[in-house]
Formats: structure tokens, C-alpha cells, sequence
């Protein structure tokens, strides 16, 4: 009788517990993704300065011209000699399957040898959405939104829906 007595608590704490755990491995998921996401800005960033030519942080669409090809979000090309490399310095790794790009893409950026941040379509520095992250199942805190500030900052924020295209100030 003990023992049953301990198996249906212990099957109550499980089925408790098991739910939590799921969002919490969603989370942490989500988290290092976009981590992954800003770490590839800085290193874009230090190696624009670091060379003075140029770099470029491929995005979901990427301008002709441009180094990415078919590289992965994320992936990011250093200018050598007035050129980009034909392998880049980061290879952008693929989203685990639970996670997936939001509708709003991937921003490609390239930084020059200044730091600043611009899009392919400008020369003035970049403010806004660069990227969205998307856990369909984790709920309230299913999506990272990363923001580039003055085109140098990166902000990253938690939301319950679809990034907006300008860091809110919740998020500055």
C-alpha cells in the first residue's frame, strides 16, 4: 500500500514537472540561438573595424553582389584585399527543429571598416528589426526579436507575438 501510495505521488510531481522542463529547454533553445545571432553581429562589426574594408552578415535574402549564396542566416564574409572571401569567417549553424525564422526574416547587414551598420538599399545607419527567432510552443515567450541601434547597438527582446519593426522601448 506504501508503495502505491509513493508511485501516485511521484507520478503527480512528474506530470507536473515534465511540462516545465519542456519550456524551459524551449527557452534556453530560443535564448541561445538568438545569441548566436548577436555574437555573429559583433564578431561582423570587430572584423569590419579590425580590417578596415568590410564585412557582411548574411541574411534571408541577400543582395546580388553579396558573398552569402546559399549560406545559412547568420553567416558572416570579411572583405580582404578589396574582396570577400570565398568561405566565410562564421558558418551560420541551422535552428534546432523546434525553432524556426519568424515571418519577418533575417536582415542581411554589412558593416564598414567605420562599424556602422548599414542595409545593401542605404548608407545610413541601420536602426531596426534585424532578426526573428520563433518557438511555436513556448507560449508567452516564444519569440526574440534582435534590434541594431544607430547601426552599432544590439538589443535583443522577448515577446508573445511578432516582432515589431522598430525596437520598442521596453527593449532599449
Amino acid at each position: 500500500m506504501e508503495l502505491l501510495i509513493t508511485l501516485a505521488v511521484s507520478a503527480v510531481l512528474l506530470a507536473i514537472a515534465v511540462p516545465s522542463f519542456r519550456e524551459i529547454m524551449t527557452a534556453n533553445r530560443l535564448a541561445t540561438a538568438a545569441n548566436e545571432f548577436v555574437s555573429a553581429l559583433h564578431e561582423a562589426r570587430a572584423q569590419a573595424i579590425r580590417g578596415g574594408q568590410g564585412a557582411v552578415f548574411c541574411g534571408t535574402a541577400n543582395p546580388a553582389g553579396w558573398p552569402c549564396g546559399s549560406a545559412a542566416p547568420g553567416a558572416v564574409y570579411v572583405m580582404q584585399n578589396g574582396a570577400y572571401g570565398a568561405t566565410p569567417l562564421i558558418a551560420a549553424s541551422a535552428l534546432p527543429p523546434t525553432l524556426q525564422v519568424g515571418a519577418a526574416g533575417v536582415t542581411a547587414i554589412r558593416y564598414g571598416g567605420d562599424g556602422i551598420a548599414r542595409t545593401a538599399a542605404s548608407d545610413a545607419p541601420y536602426s531596426g528589426l534585424v532578426a526573428e527567432i520563433q518557438a511555436p510552443s513556448a507560449g508567452s515567450t516564444g519569440y526574440r526579436c534582435l534590434y541594431l541601434v544607430t547601426g552599432s547597438t544590439v538589443n535583443t527582446c522577448t515577446s508573445s507575438s511578432s516582432c515589431p519593426a522598430n525596437a520598442p522601448a521596453t527593449c532599449q
